[in-house]
């Protein structure tokens, strides 16, 4: 049976456009909107020159600087500046950033991880960290800040709010990991943990330590749910492997597996996990 899920849908990549030096990522919405920080200075300009206005008309300076948060020095040095260059005085000269501390082909390197993966500062400082390679997540968090690659400009527009009307209509399965395993002995060891949740009444299907992302395992857990609570009308997962093959004409072992039991595939949109229950 063809899976009812949109088979022509294309999955979305990460964009990447010429930064300064190298790539930065675009993300959903690009680098700071331009018409924000404009807005940004326009109205700090407004506030630092309707507490200039005030205090020529008589408010002491004093009162003027704590009502704003500041000290009268900053009062005065704005004074100064509007008297030389008029309103342009008011904006803050932009800083120079201090120079990196970072190698530039660390840097590079730092920056094709974030480019691939997404990873946050603490999971790539983590990871180099394994491999011998010692980098803190401020480090890496001032380097993805220059180049663009630290966050999104538009802010995340939450998913829809569902609840299914009776049990066993949709399930949710999610993947996390890995988790690394330290023995005493012996090489380090990783796990996934697999997780299966009921829509309708949040129960939890079931959960297990998985060895890799193969789909065997997975498939094993969803069996085990299967046979005790039944077969689900609707299994939402997320594009990762081992859910979703990477080509467009193939269907994953997992998917193969729903299409026998005639249980529907639905995927959650790119890059929005926190839909998927």
């Amino acid at each position: 049976m063809p899976l009812r899920s949109d088979p022509g849908r294309l999955p979305r990549r990460n964009h990447y456009q010429a930064g300064p030096g190298f790539l930065f990522l675009a993300t959903q919405g690009g680098r700071p909107l331009e018409a924000g920080v404009a807005a940004n200075v326009a109205s700090v300009v407004r506030l630092r020159a309707a507490a200039l206005w005030r205090w020529h008309a008589g408010d002491p300076a004093t009162q003027v600087a704590a009502e704003l948060g500041i000290g009268r020095a900053t009062l005065y040095r704005w004074q100064e500046r509007y008297e030389e260059q008029g309103l342009t005085g008011l904006i803050d000269a932009p800083r120079l950033g201090r120079a990196s501390e970072l190698d530039p082909v660390l840097e590079r390197v730092i920056i094709t991880v974030r480019l691939l993966t997404n990873w946050n500062s603490r999971r790539i400082a983590a990871e180099f960290g394994r491999r011998d390679v010692h980098v803190g997540p401020g480090q890496v968090d001032r380097l993805l800040v220059r180049y663009g690659t630290h966050r999104s400009s538009a802010p995340r527009v939450p998913g829809p709010r569902y609840e299914r009307g009776a049990p066993n209509e949709l399930w949710h399965i999610d993947l996390k990991g890995p988790f690394y395993l330290r023995p005493e002995a012996g090489p380090v060891r990783t796990c996934h943990f697999v997780a299966l949740v009921d829509d309708h009444s949040r129960y939890l299907l079931g959960i297990r330590a998985v060895p890799s992302k193969e789909a065997l395992a997975i498939l094993d857990v969803l069996g085990e749910a299967i046979e005790l609570c039944g077969i689900p009308l609707a299994l939402m997962t997320d594009n990762g492997t081992p859910f979703v093959a990477i080509a467009r004409s193939m269907m994953s072992r997992f998917q193969r597996t729903l299409a026998e039991l005639s249980v529907r595939h639905i995927r959650t949109q790119i890059d929005t996990p926190w839909t998927n229950g």
